[in-house]
């Protein structure tokens, strides 16, 4: 067996080529090469990894790019998850038709670009959400280059994807225009395709084709839109690879104003954190438009509105604290909590917990909170992060105990792993009245 490094790469370049890996690969960072492969007369063309020198990275510095600061950062993947009813399509949607128009989002500035979006459900309605935005943003123009999809698409296929950036390329090079700068994904469950969402590996892999052949392909920012899980209500549904793989995750939730919804940033790749966004449904009657029985249409438009408490609005550190109790919770670091039954709160039969300090440790080891590597600036975060936890009801702390109270998911019984995952409905209605 020949192991020379010439070998192993031959046979890397010749595996892509079984694998019918495209050979144009340009898009995706990869430069031309004058490669032969040993024993393949056509290899000629194969395109290889080139790697960029320090001085030459040093030398093209540049700044975070958004196309919605502090919202949305170019050549990202983006994961807009919350519960059904959550208006998390109105939305991407509300998003989508304002960088296609160039006009601001909820009072921020925006980049304007092309706007694909790639529809899984709610095919029937989404004309009427997008008919009722332009009624109530009052604008008018018709050749926005806004677009949405026939089908969903089955990203799990690596030839699917590669067929979605070529459908996009196609209709961008018709128009003569750039690439595009935003492609949405709606939701995660319609376009998955043939795989499980509850698995790792099939999460990676769709994130994968969706990084190489729509985000690095295009540079262009991208919005996956996904349901929480049954059970915890402020995580992602499935597998811990769609909130350890995306860029960026934002969280929608409904409030107890009617109609009323809070969108909150949990995980942002450059930029920091933007405070929560507070959204009221508004209902929009479409002119001339009758259902089959001669009722009039209406649809739903969000706009932003001024709400929140001081006590809700978690720091960036709290909130991933909050995400790595849960983890850990979940992990062989919990217990059966001893002696707790007289805490004002306690653990129901059968509850996890975890000492104090083995979250602690469980904290540091995946990498802590404050990123300086000082043991004191850890210690002081994590002590605050403890703290604003309990204030807000979030963990129950007694005994140097830790536990989530009853009205929120238990470690140990995920509803996705135990009853296995549903499909939602359609997100929000289309008629609301």
């Amino acid at each position: 067996m020949n192991d020379s490094p010439e070998a192993t790469v031959n046979g890397l370049f010749l595996g892509a080529l079984n694998a019918q890996w495209p050979l144009n690969a340009a898009p995706y960072g990869l430069a031309a090469s004058g490669f032969d492969g040993p024993n393949d007369e056509g290899a000629s063309n194969i395109e290889v990894v080139r790697f960029r020198s320090l001085e030459d990275i040093r030398s093209n510095l540049s700044g975070t790019q958004y196309l919605i600061k502090p919202l949305l950062e170019r050549d990202t993947v983006t994961v807009l998850y919350g519960d059904s009813d959550t208006y998390k399509s109105f939305l991407a949607i509300d998003i989508g038709l304002s960088v296609a128009h160039g006009v601001d989002f909820a009072g921020f500035r925006v980049h304007q670009g092309a706007v694909f979006y790639v529809c899984g459900e709610g095919q029937g309605g989404i004309g009427r959400r997008v008919e009722a935005w332009h009624i109530a943003r009052k604008v008018h123009e018709h050749d926005a280059p806004f677009f949405v999809s026939e089908l969903p698409a089955a990203l799990m296929d690596d030839g699917n994807a590669c067929a979605l950036a070529q459908g996009i390329g196609f209709r961008i090079a018709d128009l003569g225009r750039d690439d595009p700068a935003l492609i949405v994904i709606d939701t995660l469950s319609q376009n998955f395709g043939d795989g499980d969402e509850s698995k790792n590996a099939d999460v990676s892999t769709f994130l994968s084709n969706i990084n190489v052949h729509l985000r690095a392909r295009y540079r262009c920012a991208v919005i996956i839109i996904h349901h929480v899980g049954h059970g915890d209500k402020d995580r992602e549904r499935g597998a811990y690879a769609i909130r350890g793989n995306a860029d960026a995750r934002i969280l929608v939730q409904r409030r107890k104003e009617p109609m009323t919804v809070e969108m909150t940033c949990r995980k942002m790749k450059d930029g920091p954190s933007f405070d929560p966004l507070w959204f009221r449904g508004r209902i929009v009657v479409l002119p001339d438009l009758f259902d089959s029985e001669g009722e009039p249409q209406t649809s739903l438009v969000l706009e932003r509105v001024e709400g929140g408490t001081k006590d809700d609005n978690l720091s960036r550190q709290q909130w991933h604290l909050y995400d790595l109790i849960k983890d850990c919770l979940q992990s062989k670091e919990a217990q059966l909590p001893s002696a707790c039954q007289d805490a004002p709160n306690p653990p129901t039969q059968g509850q996890l917990g975890c000492p104090k300090d083995k979250l602690r440790e469980y904290v540091l080891a995946q990498g802590g909170l404050s990123g300086s590597g000082k043991p004191d600036t850890e210690r002081q975060a994590f002590k605050r992060g403890l703290d604003e936890l309990q204030h807000t009801g979030r963990i129950v702390i007694h005994k140097d105990w830790i536990w989530l109270p009853d009205n929120q998911d238990k470690a140990g019984q995920d509803a996705d792993v135990r009853s296995g995952l549903a499909l939602d409905g359609p997100d929000g209605p289309d008629n609301p009245l």
